[in-house]
Protein backbone atom coordinates (compact mmCIF):
# COMPACT_ATOMS: atom_id res chain seq x y z
CA UNK A 1 0.00 0.00 0.00
CA UNK A 2 2.74 2.40 1.02
CA UNK A 3 4.71 1.32 -2.05
CA UNK A 4 1.88 2.46 -4.37
CA UNK A 5 1.79 5.83 -2.62
CA UNK A 6 5.51 6.40 -2.96
CA UNK A 7 5.46 5.22 -6.61
CA UNK A 8 2.83 7.84 -7.49
CA UNK A 9 4.63 10.60 -5.60
CA UNK A 10 7.98 9.63 -7.15
CA UNK A 11 6.47 9.74 -10.67
CA UNK A 12 4.83 13.11 -10.08
CA UNK A 13 8.01 14.53 -8.59
CA UNK A 14 9.89 13.29 -11.68
CA UNK A 15 7.39 15.02 -14.00
CA UNK A 16 7.63 18.27 -12.02
CA UNK A 17 11.42 18.13 -12.16
CA UNK A 18 11.61 17.13 -15.85
CA UNK A 19 9.52 20.09 -17.02
CA UNK A 20 10.69 22.57 -14.36
CA UNK A 21 7.12 23.05 -13.15
CA UNK A 22 7.81 24.24 -9.61
CA UNK A 23 10.56 25.84 -7.60
CA UNK A 24 10.99 26.54 -3.91
CA UNK A 25 8.75 29.32 -2.61
CA UNK A 26 6.22 29.23 -5.46
CA UNK A 27 2.56 30.05 -4.88
CA UNK A 28 0.34 27.58 -6.75
CA UNK A 29 -3.36 27.73 -7.57
CA UNK A 30 -4.70 24.16 -7.78
CA UNK A 31 -7.82 23.63 -9.92
CA UNK A 32 -9.93 21.21 -7.88
CA UNK A 33 -13.22 19.82 -9.17
CA UNK A 34 -13.52 17.22 -6.41
CA UNK A 35 -13.05 14.22 -8.72
CA UNK A 36 -10.42 11.50 -8.37
CA UNK A 37 -7.77 13.24 -10.50
CA UNK A 38 -7.97 16.67 -8.88
CA UNK A 39 -8.17 15.30 -5.32
CA UNK A 40 -5.09 13.13 -5.93
CA UNK A 41 -3.33 16.21 -7.35
CA UNK A 42 -4.32 18.32 -4.33
CA UNK A 43 -3.05 15.76 -1.80
CA UNK A 44 0.25 15.21 -3.62
CA UNK A 45 0.86 18.95 -4.05
CA UNK A 46 0.09 19.46 -0.37
CA UNK A 47 2.76 16.90 0.55
CA UNK A 48 5.34 18.23 -1.92
CA UNK A 49 4.52 21.79 -0.91
CA UNK A 50 5.66 21.21 2.65
CA UNK A 51 9.07 20.02 1.39
CA UNK A 52 9.52 22.89 -1.07
CA UNK A 53 7.86 25.63 1.02
CA UNK A 54 5.17 26.01 -1.66
CA UNK A 55 1.88 27.77 -0.88
CA UNK A 56 -1.19 25.94 -2.21
CA UNK A 57 -4.54 27.67 -2.84
CA UNK A 58 -7.38 25.43 -4.05
CA UNK A 59 -9.80 26.91 -6.57
CA UNK A 60 -13.21 25.47 -7.44
CA UNK A 61 -15.76 26.82 -9.91
CA UNK A 62 -19.41 25.82 -9.64
CA UNK A 63 -20.65 26.10 -13.22
CA UNK A 64 -24.24 25.66 -12.05
CA UNK A 65 -24.95 23.02 -14.70
CA UNK A 66 -25.86 20.06 -12.47
CA UNK A 67 -28.09 21.62 -9.83
CA UNK A 68 -27.71 20.09 -6.36
CA UNK A 69 -24.82 17.90 -7.52
CA UNK A 70 -22.83 21.02 -8.40
CA UNK A 71 -23.55 22.48 -4.95
CA UNK A 72 -22.46 19.17 -3.38
CA UNK A 73 -19.12 19.29 -5.22
CA UNK A 74 -18.52 22.88 -4.09
CA UNK A 75 -19.14 22.06 -0.42
CA UNK A 76 -17.06 18.87 -0.62
CA UNK A 77 -13.96 20.69 -1.94
CA UNK A 78 -14.46 23.45 0.63
CA UNK A 79 -14.54 20.93 3.49
CA UNK A 80 -11.58 18.96 2.10
CA UNK A 81 -9.47 22.15 2.03
CA UNK A 82 -10.48 23.02 5.58
CA UNK A 83 -9.40 19.50 6.67
CA UNK A 84 -6.02 19.89 4.94
CA UNK A 85 -5.55 23.42 6.25
CA UNK A 86 -5.45 24.91 2.74
CA UNK A 87 -6.91 28.18 1.49
CA UNK A 88 -10.06 27.72 -0.59
CA UNK A 89 -11.30 30.05 -3.32
CA UNK A 90 -14.75 29.11 -4.57
CA UNK A 91 -16.73 30.79 -7.32
CA UNK A 92 -20.27 30.14 -8.56
CA UNK A 93 -21.79 31.16 -11.89
CA UNK A 94 -25.32 32.46 -12.16
CA UNK A 95 -27.96 30.17 -13.64
CA UNK A 96 -27.87 30.33 -17.44
CA UNK A 97 -24.71 32.47 -17.51
CA UNK A 98 -22.80 30.04 -19.74
CA UNK A 99 -25.68 29.57 -22.16
CA UNK A 100 -25.88 33.31 -22.73
CA UNK A 101 -22.26 33.30 -23.95
CA UNK A 102 -23.27 31.28 -27.01
CA UNK A 103 -21.35 28.50 -28.75
CA UNK A 104 -20.57 25.13 -27.20
CA UNK A 105 -21.59 24.88 -23.54
CA UNK A 106 -18.48 22.85 -22.70
CA UNK A 107 -16.20 25.33 -24.44
CA UNK A 108 -17.87 28.24 -22.62
CA UNK A 109 -17.45 26.40 -19.30
CA UNK A 110 -13.80 25.73 -20.03
CA UNK A 111 -13.13 29.37 -20.99
CA UNK A 112 -14.84 30.65 -17.85
CA UNK A 113 -12.91 28.18 -15.69
CA UNK A 114 -9.58 29.41 -17.03
CA UNK A 115 -10.64 33.03 -16.48
CA UNK A 116 -11.50 32.32 -12.84
CA UNK A 117 -8.19 30.50 -12.28
CA UNK A 118 -6.28 33.45 -13.73
CA UNK A 119 -8.25 35.91 -11.58
CA UNK A 120 -7.45 33.94 -8.42
CA UNK A 121 -3.80 33.67 -9.46
CA UNK A 122 -3.70 37.44 -9.87
CA UNK A 123 -5.28 37.93 -6.44
CA UNK A 124 -2.59 35.84 -4.71
CA UNK A 125 0.23 36.81 -7.10
CA UNK A 126 0.58 33.10 -7.80
CA UNK A 127 3.38 31.88 -10.04
CA UNK A 128 1.68 28.68 -11.24
CA UNK A 129 -1.77 27.19 -11.87
CA UNK A 130 -1.88 23.40 -11.51
CA UNK A 131 -4.39 21.43 -13.61
CA UNK A 132 -5.34 17.78 -13.11
CA UNK A 133 -4.94 16.35 -16.63
CA UNK A 134 -3.77 12.73 -16.71
CA UNK A 135 -2.11 10.48 -19.27
CA UNK A 136 -5.58 9.22 -20.24
CA UNK A 137 -6.78 12.81 -20.78
CA UNK A 138 -3.78 13.29 -23.02
CA UNK A 139 -4.62 10.21 -25.12
CA UNK A 140 -8.30 11.16 -25.35
CA UNK A 141 -7.40 14.68 -26.44
CA UNK A 142 -5.08 13.40 -29.19
CA UNK A 143 -7.71 10.96 -30.47
CA UNK A 144 -10.43 13.62 -30.35
CA UNK A 145 -8.27 16.08 -32.29
CA UNK A 146 -7.36 13.40 -34.83
CA UNK A 147 -11.04 12.72 -35.48
CA UNK A 148 -11.71 16.46 -35.89
CA UNK A 149 -8.79 16.83 -38.32
CA UNK A 150 -6.37 18.76 -36.15
CA UNK A 151 -3.04 20.12 -37.38
CA UNK A 152 0.21 18.45 -36.28
CA UNK A 153 0.43 21.03 -33.48
CA UNK A 154 -2.89 19.82 -32.10
CA UNK A 155 -1.86 16.16 -32.42
CA UNK A 156 1.18 16.93 -30.25
CA UNK A 157 -1.34 16.91 -27.41
CA UNK A 158 -1.62 18.90 -24.19
CA UNK A 159 1.67 20.56 -23.21
CA UNK A 160 2.83 19.73 -19.66
CA UNK A 161 3.64 23.44 -19.21
CA UNK A 162 2.09 26.40 -21.00
CA UNK A 163 2.67 29.81 -19.47
CA UNK A 164 1.58 29.68 -15.81
CA UNK A 165 -0.37 26.43 -16.34
CA UNK A 166 1.31 23.22 -15.19
CA UNK A 167 0.06 19.62 -15.31
CA UNK A 168 1.93 17.59 -12.67
CA UNK A 169 -0.07 14.35 -13.23
CA UNK A 170 0.02 14.41 -17.05
CA UNK A 171 2.25 11.29 -17.09
CA UNK A 172 0.09 9.26 -14.64
CA UNK A 173 -2.65 6.90 -15.83
CA UNK A 174 -6.12 7.35 -14.39
CA UNK A 175 -6.23 3.80 -13.02
CA UNK A 176 -3.04 4.50 -11.03
CA UNK A 177 -4.63 7.56 -9.47
CA UNK A 178 -7.82 5.65 -8.68
CA UNK A 179 -5.76 3.01 -6.90
CA UNK A 180 -3.78 5.66 -5.02
CA UNK A 181 -6.93 7.50 -3.87
CA UNK A 182 -8.54 4.26 -2.74
CA UNK A 183 -5.49 3.01 -0.83
CA UNK A 184 -4.92 6.37 0.85
CA UNK A 185 -8.60 6.82 1.73
CA UNK A 186 -8.81 10.14 -0.09
CA UNK A 187 -12.41 11.22 -0.52
CA UNK A 188 -13.77 12.36 -3.86
CA UNK A 189 -17.04 12.98 -5.72
CA UNK A 190 -18.31 11.56 -9.00
CA UNK A 191 -19.47 13.88 -11.77
CA UNK A 192 -22.55 12.24 -13.31
CA UNK A 193 -22.05 14.18 -16.57
CA UNK A 194 -18.86 12.14 -17.19
CA UNK A 195 -21.14 9.18 -17.97
CA UNK A 196 -23.11 11.04 -20.63
CA UNK A 197 -22.10 10.08 -24.21
CA UNK A 198 -23.59 13.32 -25.60
CA UNK A 199 -20.17 14.91 -25.07
CA UNK A 200 -17.53 13.82 -27.60
CA UNK A 201 -14.79 13.14 -25.04
CA UNK A 202 -17.10 10.95 -22.98
CA UNK A 203 -18.34 9.14 -26.09
CA UNK A 204 -14.76 8.32 -27.10
CA UNK A 205 -13.83 7.16 -23.62
CA UNK A 206 -16.95 5.07 -23.08
CA UNK A 207 -17.51 3.64 -26.57
CA UNK A 208 -14.70 4.08 -29.11
CA UNK A 209 -11.55 3.58 -27.01
CA UNK A 210 -12.65 0.17 -25.65
CA UNK A 211 -13.13 -1.01 -29.27
CA UNK A 212 -9.71 0.22 -30.41
CA UNK A 213 -8.09 -1.42 -27.35
CA UNK A 214 -9.15 -4.78 -28.77
CA UNK A 215 -6.60 -4.14 -31.53
CA UNK A 216 -4.06 -2.28 -29.38
CA UNK A 217 -4.28 -2.84 -25.60
CA UNK A 218 -1.59 -0.19 -25.13
CA UNK A 219 -3.55 2.49 -26.99
CA UNK A 220 -2.95 5.20 -24.39
CA UNK A 221 0.81 4.74 -24.42
CA UNK A 222 0.88 4.50 -28.25
CA UNK A 223 -1.02 7.76 -28.71
CA UNK A 224 1.15 9.56 -26.17
CA UNK A 225 4.36 8.30 -27.80
CA UNK A 226 3.09 9.53 -31.17
CA UNK A 227 2.29 12.94 -29.65
CA UNK A 228 5.80 13.10 -28.19
CA UNK A 229 7.38 12.55 -31.63
CA UNK A 230 5.08 15.15 -33.21
CA UNK A 231 5.86 17.49 -30.34
CA UNK A 232 9.59 17.17 -30.94
CA UNK A 233 9.13 17.84 -34.65
CA UNK A 234 6.88 20.76 -33.80
CA UNK A 235 9.40 22.27 -31.40
CA UNK A 236 12.06 22.11 -34.11
CA UNK A 237 9.78 23.87 -36.60
CA UNK A 238 8.76 26.36 -33.90
CA UNK A 239 12.40 27.30 -33.30
CA UNK A 240 12.93 27.81 -37.04
CA UNK A 241 9.72 29.83 -37.31
CA UNK A 242 10.63 32.02 -34.33
CA UNK A 243 13.90 32.87 -36.05
CA UNK A 244 12.02 33.91 -39.18
CA UNK A 245 9.17 35.80 -37.48
CA UNK A 246 11.07 39.15 -37.26
CA UNK A 247 11.54 39.01 -41.06
CA UNK A 248 7.88 38.15 -41.68
CA UNK A 249 6.04 40.44 -39.24
CA UNK A 250 5.52 43.88 -40.79
CA UNK A 251 3.48 45.24 -37.89
CA UNK A 252 2.46 43.89 -34.51
CA UNK A 253 -0.42 45.25 -32.42
CA UNK A 254 -2.44 44.04 -29.47
CA UNK A 255 -5.18 42.69 -31.73
CA UNK A 256 -3.42 42.48 -35.10
CA UNK A 257 -0.43 40.96 -36.82
CA UNK A 258 0.47 41.97 -40.37
CA UNK A 259 2.71 39.51 -42.21
CA UNK A 260 4.81 39.93 -45.34
CA UNK A 261 3.10 37.71 -47.93
CA UNK A 262 6.04 37.79 -50.35
CA UNK A 263 8.42 36.52 -47.65
CA UNK A 264 5.93 33.77 -46.75
CA UNK A 265 5.86 32.52 -50.34
CA UNK A 266 9.64 32.07 -50.21
CA UNK A 267 9.44 29.63 -47.29
CA UNK A 268 8.75 25.89 -47.35
CA UNK A 269 5.03 25.32 -46.88
CA UNK A 270 5.64 23.52 -43.58
CA UNK A 271 7.47 26.57 -42.24
CA UNK A 272 4.82 28.96 -43.56
CA UNK A 273 2.21 26.88 -41.74
CA UNK A 274 4.25 27.07 -38.54
CA UNK A 275 4.53 30.88 -38.84
CA UNK A 276 0.74 30.94 -39.15
CA UNK A 277 0.26 28.78 -36.03
CA UNK A 278 2.76 30.86 -34.05
CA UNK A 279 0.97 34.04 -35.12
CA UNK A 280 -2.31 32.65 -33.79
CA UNK A 281 -0.63 31.81 -30.48
CA UNK A 282 0.51 35.44 -30.18
CA UNK A 283 -3.07 36.69 -30.55
CA UNK A 284 -5.02 33.86 -28.89
CA UNK A 285 -4.48 31.87 -25.68
CA UNK A 286 -5.64 28.63 -27.24
CA UNK A 287 -5.02 27.23 -30.70
CA UNK A 288 -8.10 25.29 -31.84
CA UNK A 289 -6.71 25.22 -35.35
CA UNK A 290 -7.29 22.33 -37.74
CA UNK A 291 -5.73 21.14 -40.98
CA UNK A 292 -8.47 22.81 -42.99
CA UNK A 293 -7.51 26.19 -41.49
CA UNK A 294 -3.81 25.69 -42.22
CA UNK A 295 -4.54 24.63 -45.80
CA UNK A 296 -6.85 27.62 -46.30
CA UNK A 297 -4.17 29.96 -44.98
CA UNK A 298 -1.57 28.51 -47.37
CA UNK A 299 -4.02 28.98 -50.25
CA UNK A 300 -4.59 32.62 -49.28
CA UNK A 301 -0.83 33.21 -49.20
CA UNK A 302 -0.13 31.59 -52.57
CA UNK A 303 -3.44 32.26 -54.35
CA UNK A 304 -4.13 34.76 -57.12
CA UNK A 305 -6.88 36.62 -55.27
CA UNK A 306 -5.47 39.85 -53.82
CA UNK A 307 -8.43 40.23 -51.47
CA UNK A 308 -9.47 37.06 -49.65
CA UNK A 309 -10.27 36.20 -46.05
CA UNK A 310 -10.67 33.31 -43.62
CA UNK A 311 -12.65 33.12 -40.36
CA UNK A 312 -11.13 31.06 -37.54
CA UNK A 313 -12.06 30.30 -33.93
CA UNK A 314 -12.43 32.84 -31.08
CA UNK A 315 -13.19 35.70 -33.50
CA UNK A 316 -9.85 35.36 -35.30
CA UNK A 317 -9.77 36.36 -38.96
CA UNK A 318 -7.15 36.18 -41.70
CA UNK A 319 -7.37 38.88 -44.38
CA UNK A 320 -5.12 39.19 -47.40
CA UNK A 321 -4.36 42.77 -48.41
CA UNK A 322 -2.39 42.49 -51.64
CA UNK A 323 1.16 41.68 -50.47
CA UNK A 324 0.40 41.55 -46.77
CA UNK A 325 -1.58 39.13 -44.62
CA UNK A 326 -3.48 40.48 -41.63
CA UNK A 327 -4.34 38.13 -38.74
CA UNK A 328 -6.70 39.93 -36.41
CA UNK A 329 -9.09 39.56 -33.49
CA UNK A 330 -10.78 42.85 -34.38
CA UNK A 331 -14.51 42.32 -35.01
CA UNK A 332 -15.63 42.86 -38.60
CA UNK A 333 -17.64 46.09 -38.64
CA UNK A 334 -19.58 47.60 -41.50
CA UNK A 335 -18.51 51.26 -41.73
CA UNK A 336 -21.39 53.70 -41.52
CA UNK A 337 -21.87 56.12 -44.45
CA UNK A 338 -20.84 59.68 -43.54
CA UNK A 339 -21.07 63.21 -44.94
CA UNK A 340 -19.76 66.45 -43.44
CA UNK A 341 -19.33 70.07 -44.60
CA UNK A 342 -15.70 71.25 -44.83
CA UNK A 343 -14.83 74.59 -43.24
CA UNK A 344 -13.07 76.82 -45.79
CA UNK A 345 -10.95 78.27 -44.36
CA UNK A 346 -10.75 76.41 -41.08
CA UNK A 347 -10.45 72.96 -39.52
CA UNK A 348 -12.80 70.03 -40.06
CA UNK A 349 -12.50 66.98 -37.83
CA UNK A 350 -13.09 63.59 -39.43
CA UNK A 351 -15.32 61.82 -36.92
CA UNK A 352 -13.94 58.65 -35.33
CA UNK A 353 -10.54 58.81 -37.05
CA UNK A 354 -8.49 61.28 -35.00
CA UNK A 355 -7.65 63.07 -38.27
CA UNK A 356 -8.64 66.52 -39.46
CA UNK A 357 -8.66 68.57 -42.66
CA UNK A 358 -7.05 71.99 -42.37
CA UNK A 359 -8.07 74.46 -45.13
CA UNK A 360 -5.91 77.55 -45.73
CA UNK A 361 -6.18 80.29 -48.38
CA UNK A 362 -2.83 81.40 -49.82
CA UNK A 363 -2.03 84.40 -51.98
CA UNK A 364 0.33 84.21 -54.98
CA UNK A 365 3.29 84.10 -55.22
CA UNK A 366 3.54 80.77 -53.33
CA UNK A 367 6.27 78.27 -54.07
CA UNK A 368 6.50 75.91 -51.04
CA UNK A 369 4.36 73.15 -52.53
CA UNK A 370 4.56 69.84 -50.65
CA UNK A 371 5.38 66.80 -52.76
CA UNK A 372 3.28 64.27 -50.89
CA UNK A 373 -0.20 62.83 -50.83
CA UNK A 374 -1.37 64.42 -47.57
CA UNK A 375 -1.95 67.87 -49.17
CA UNK A 376 -4.07 68.99 -52.11
CA UNK A 377 -4.07 72.43 -53.78
CA UNK A 378 -7.00 74.02 -55.64
CA UNK A 379 -7.79 77.24 -57.52
CA UNK A 380 -9.76 79.13 -54.87
CA UNK A 381 -11.53 81.33 -57.42
CA UNK A 382 -13.00 78.20 -59.05
CA UNK A 383 -14.65 77.11 -55.80
CA UNK A 384 -18.31 78.06 -56.38
CA UNK A 385 -20.08 75.63 -54.05
CA UNK A 386 -19.65 74.44 -50.44
CA UNK A 387 -17.09 71.64 -50.05
CA UNK A 388 -17.88 68.50 -48.10
CA UNK A 389 -16.42 65.07 -47.38
CA UNK A 390 -18.38 61.85 -47.70
CA UNK A 391 -17.89 58.09 -47.89
CA UNK A 392 -17.65 56.12 -51.12
CA UNK A 393 -20.82 55.18 -53.03
CA UNK A 394 -21.37 52.45 -55.63
CA UNK A 395 -20.28 53.61 -59.10
CA UNK A 396 -18.27 56.64 -57.89
CA UNK A 397 -15.96 58.08 -60.56
CA UNK A 398 -13.42 60.89 -60.68
CA UNK A 399 -11.05 62.54 -63.17
CA UNK A 400 -7.58 61.62 -61.85
CA UNK A 401 -4.98 64.39 -62.02
CA UNK A 402 -3.00 64.24 -65.25
CA UNK A 403 -5.24 61.61 -66.88
CA UNK A 404 -8.02 63.60 -68.55
CA UNK A 405 -10.82 61.01 -68.60
CA UNK A 406 -12.97 59.68 -65.78
CA UNK A 407 -12.11 56.52 -63.88
CA UNK A 408 -13.97 54.39 -61.38
CA UNK A 409 -12.84 55.07 -57.83
CA UNK A 410 -12.80 51.32 -57.26
CA UNK A 411 -10.16 50.93 -60.00
CA UNK A 412 -8.04 53.69 -58.47
CA UNK A 413 -8.16 51.96 -55.07
CA UNK A 414 -7.14 48.67 -56.68
CA UNK A 415 -4.21 50.35 -58.47
CA UNK A 416 -3.13 51.95 -55.19
CA UNK A 417 -3.54 48.61 -53.40
CA UNK A 418 -5.98 50.01 -50.88
CA UNK A 419 -7.45 47.06 -48.90
CA UNK A 420 -11.10 46.54 -49.67
CA UNK A 421 -12.18 46.53 -46.03
CA UNK A 422 -10.96 50.12 -45.41
CA UNK A 423 -12.11 51.75 -48.65
CA UNK A 424 -15.43 52.78 -47.11
CA UNK A 425 -13.51 54.74 -44.44
CA UNK A 426 -11.58 56.95 -46.90
CA UNK A 427 -13.01 60.51 -46.99
CA UNK A 428 -13.85 61.88 -50.43
CA UNK A 429 -13.55 65.67 -50.75
CA UNK A 430 -16.37 66.85 -53.00
CA UNK A 431 -17.45 70.04 -54.76
CA UNK A 432 -21.07 69.72 -55.83
CA UNK A 433 -21.36 66.30 -57.47
CA UNK A 434 -17.67 66.13 -58.33
CA UNK A 435 -15.01 64.25 -56.35
CA UNK A 436 -11.95 66.49 -55.97
CA UNK A 437 -9.79 64.31 -53.76
CA UNK A 438 -9.80 60.78 -52.36
CA UNK A 439 -7.99 62.02 -49.27
CA UNK A 440 -4.36 60.88 -49.12
CA UNK A 441 -4.90 58.60 -52.14
CA UNK A 442 -5.46 60.54 -55.39
CA UNK A 443 -6.77 63.98 -56.35
CA UNK A 444 -8.77 65.13 -59.31
CA UNK A 445 -7.92 67.23 -62.35
CA UNK A 446 -10.79 69.55 -61.40
CA UNK A 447 -10.13 72.98 -59.84
CA UNK A 448 -6.41 72.56 -60.38
CA UNK A 449 -4.01 75.41 -59.78
CA UNK A 450 -2.93 77.19 -63.00
CA UNK A 451 -0.30 79.79 -63.87
CA UNK A 452 -2.86 82.59 -63.65
CA UNK A 453 -4.32 81.40 -60.34
CA UNK A 454 -4.33 84.35 -57.93
CA UNK A 455 -5.39 82.59 -54.71
CA UNK A 456 -4.74 78.98 -53.75
CA UNK A 457 -6.82 76.79 -51.47
CA UNK A 458 -4.55 74.39 -49.57
CA UNK A 459 -6.23 71.45 -47.82
CA UNK A 460 -4.06 69.23 -45.64
CA UNK A 461 -4.92 66.02 -43.80
CA UNK A 462 -3.37 66.12 -40.29
CA UNK A 463 -2.04 63.63 -39.43
CA UNK A 464 -1.96 62.03 -42.87
CA UNK A 465 -4.15 58.97 -43.39
CA UNK A 466 -2.01 55.92 -44.20
CA UNK A 467 -3.04 52.87 -46.16
CA UNK A 468 -1.26 49.60 -46.96
CA UNK A 469 1.14 49.81 -49.91
CA UNK A 470 0.09 53.43 -50.58
CA UNK A 471 2.56 55.67 -52.38
CA UNK A 472 2.31 59.39 -52.91
CA UNK A 473 1.84 60.39 -56.52
CA UNK A 474 2.45 64.11 -56.03
CA UNK A 475 -0.75 64.90 -57.93
CA UNK A 476 -2.34 68.20 -57.31
CA UNK A 477 0.74 70.44 -57.32
CA UNK A 478 0.49 73.74 -59.17
CA UNK A 479 1.80 73.82 -62.71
Amino acid sequence: MARAKYTIIRKIRATISKYGMLKRGDTVIAAVSGGVDSMALLHVLNGIGKDLNISIIACHLNHGLRGKESERDFRFVERACAYLGLKFEGRSLRAGELKRQGGSLQEAARTRRYEVLEDVAKKYRAHKIALGHTLDDQAETILMRFIKGSSSTGLAGIPPVRGPFIRPIIEIKREELERFVKEEGIGHVEDSSNLSPKYLRNDLRLNLIPIIRKYNPNLTETLVRMSFVLGEDGRCLDDLAKGIMPEVILKRGRKDLILNRIRLTELHRALTARVFLNSIKILSKESNTYNVHVESFLNIVSGKSVSSSLSLHDGLRVVREYDSIRITTQPLKEPKPFIKTVNVPGTTRLAGTGHKLVATILDRPFRAFADDCKTAYFDYAAVKKPMYVRSIRPGDRMIPFGVGGTKKLKEIFIEKKIPRFIRAEIPLLCHGDDILWAVCVRRSELLKVKKDTARILKIECVPALKFSALEADGAGRPE
